[in-house]
């Protein structure tokens, strides 16, 4: 009796295993997997055909591209050295990069600016507030 159950349990562990290989693989949910193979029909689930779409199954999806977004770069402003300016202190106070500053004016040692020059400042960096005009003493 024993053999007879051990050839039963060989068999049926080598029907399931022919049974799996010969499925064909269908792309979807494994929700939709049933725990015995030979209960489902191809085609005939629910979930078989849940998954499938209007594309041929070999075709590639497609992905829609978003818009490009056009990024408007700000116009350089200008500023006027000062006496006691230096270019690390001018780059701090428009909060620019210093990089910046030097190559938008061609500079190429930082310890060279004089007084009375006028420097482009990226125009990312933070707009000098305008000072009020001093009125007229009596």
């Amino acid at each position: 009796m024993a053999l007879v159950v051990l050839i039963l349990a060989i068999a049926g562990g080598l029907l399931t295993a022919w049974v799996v290989a010969s499925m064909n693989a269908v792309p979807g949910p494994v929700a939709g997997a049933s725990p015995t193979p030979h209960a489902t029909v191809q085609g005939s689930s629910p979930a078989a055909s849940a998954g499938a779409s209007s594309q041929p199954s070999g075709a590639p999806r497609r992905t829609p591209t978003p818009a490009p977004t056009v990024q408007v770069t700000p116009a350089p402003f200008t500023y006027v050295v000062q006496p006691g300016d230096h270019l690390i202190n001018i780059a701090n106070q428009f909060s620019v990069d210093i990089q910046d500053v030097m190559d938008l004016n061609n500079i190429t040692n930082p310890n060279k600016i004089f007084v009375g020059e006028q420097l482009l400042i990226p125009g990312y960096g933070v707009q000098p507030t305008p000072k009020p005009a001093k009125s007229p003493k009596h």
